[in-house]
């Protein structure tokens, strides 16, 4: 019983020191992490301009290259869907205020609330907002500024690792020197696989919405439908919660924007179409059963990482937990935590594919 306790306690002292270090250490952690990632996700290519006869720091270079101008696509696609959105403000602040009248009629009638003291009360919290909005725009600028440098950092950790790719490897294998290299390179393999598959998926995936929600919206008539396609589509980079709200925005833009509710209805139904499609066959495939964790533990993943590292965190918490259930299922004194954190269920891509096995 002791014996059980103390072991309890230093898994809690663990925990407790791992996070601490990962709350104060955000600045540097979040850039190293995502590099981390980055440099799995572009090994392939490194690998292919190096079989060209490039240079190691010329295959880094074009690797790094096609990061920056993915990024920077997707910046200058969104900063002119912005600047188109901006265009329709004087006719959505119009049906906002219509909407607004509507609402201050149906307060006024079911709690009897005069529209004049609704709209005092309004006064008051648009006034507090607006003297504490000067703080806020530095606290905004000042994170815009953070994210920049450590997107900069992220991406100069990412030549730096696949420049030294193979010293890490070997970095690796010294440390655990007790164990069979073969079974070591085997564990670096499958984290790399699970890396690179979990992050080309759901590149692949934002694609699949961002297109089925473009032709969708433009379908059903809805304004800057890229625009609130690329927003819906980058936020399920979150799990459970980043679908919800990625939806949001095009259901408010429709009942802003749209003459009737009649557009949003029509929308909400799209979303939800396209997520079917994509949750229970385009993942599947493209993700398939790689990241088996369940939902518990995911969801958990998520919310600490927001409380540790914020938005950063809720996206790179869940590679993070399939690499240490990897660690953990090939280590034995850990092996009862993969099982913990794991789901050792038939994935989804096997289901699907016996699925249309029985149907043949």
């Amino acid at each position: 019983m002791k014996s059980m306790l103390i072991k309890v306690n230093q898994v809690l002292l663990l925990v407790l020191l791992a996070t601490v270090v990962l709350y104060y250490g955000k600045q540097f952690l979040v850039p190293l992490f995502l590099a981390i990632l980055l440099a799995m996700l572009m090994a392939p290519v490194c690998r292919f301009f190096d079989a060209k006869g490039c240079s190691r720091a010329v295959s880094c270079a074009i690797s790094v290259a096609i990061l920056v101008f993915a990024l920077l696509g997707l910046f200058l696609i969104v900063s002119f869907q912005i600047y188109d959105f901006t265009k329709d403000l004087d006719k959505i602040e119009e049906r906002a205020k219509e909407m607004w009248a509507g609402i201050q009629s149906y307060i006024e009638q079911r709690f009897n609330v005069a529209p004049e003291k609704q709209q005092q009360v309004m006064d008051e919290q648009v006034n507090n907002m607006k003297e504490g909005s000067g703080g806020q725009m530095g606290k905004v600028a000042g994170s815009i500024t953070g994210t920049i440098g450590s997107l900069v950092l992220s991406l100069v950790f990412t030549f730096l690792m696949l420049f030294h790719k193979e010293k890490y490897h070997e970095f690796f294998v010294r440390v655990n020197s007790h164990r069979d290299p073969k079974e070591v390179k085997e564990v670096l393999d499958q984290i790399t696989q699970v890396s690179q598959q979990y992050l080309t998926g759901r590149i692949l995936s934002m694609i699949f919405l961002f297109v089925l929600y473009t032709i969708a919206f433009l379908i059903i008539g809805l304004k800057n439908a890229l625009l609130l396609s690329a927003i819906a589509a980058m936020l399920t980079i979150i799990p459970y919660v980043g679908p919800v709200l990625g939806g949001l925005f095009p259901i408010m833009t429709a009942l802003v924007s749209g003459d009737s509710t009649q557009t949003a209805v029509w929308v909400i139904a799209a979303l939800l179409i396209v997520q079917v499609l994509d949750n229970y066959f385009v993942e599947p495939l493209v993700i398939g059963g790689e990241v088996k964790l369940t939902a518990l533990s995911t969801i958990a993943a998520i919310v600490a990482g927001g409380f540790i590292w914020g938005v950063a965190g809720m996206v790179l918490f869940i590679p993070m937990l399939s690499i240490l259930k990897i660690v953990f299922d090939h280590t034995e004194g850990l092996k009862p935590y993969g099982y913990l954190v794991g789901d050792e269920g038939k994935s989804p891509s096997d289901k699907i594919k016996s699925w249309f096995k029985k149907k043949k």
